[in-house]
């Protein structure tokens, strides 16, 4: 029995492609069942939004926070005042004057 070394390497070759080949379809198996379920959890999460008897859960809002303390009001410079001391204007548009 003659064996013949160039058939045997491509028969091994041939093998390794296959096992990687077979590798690559399992993982590529492994990533589709992975998005199924989150699309099955998706259309879950959906069909009970768009059901009958859905109530959405009212939000609590936590209060605003306080003033800081020790920043008071200056009645001549409701605004607060710009680094260099100049009162600040109010805020938004002015109004047109006529002339």
């Amino acid at each position: 029995m003659a064996f013949d070394l160039k058939q045997l390497q491509s028969l091994i070759d041939t093998a390794q492609s296959a096992d990687q080949f077979k590798k690559d379809i399992q993982r590529a198996l492994k990533k589709v069942s992975n998005n199924l379920s989150a699309l099955q959890t998706s259309l879950d999460e959906a069909n009970a939004l768009l059901s009958e008897d859905y109530a959405p859960e009212a939000k609590e809002r936590k209060p605003r926070a306080p003033k800081a303390l020790g920043v008071e009001q200056n009645p001549e410079h409701p605004y607060g005042t710009k680094p260099d001391g100049t009162p600040k204007k109010k805020p938004g548009r002015s109004k047109p004057t006529a002339e």
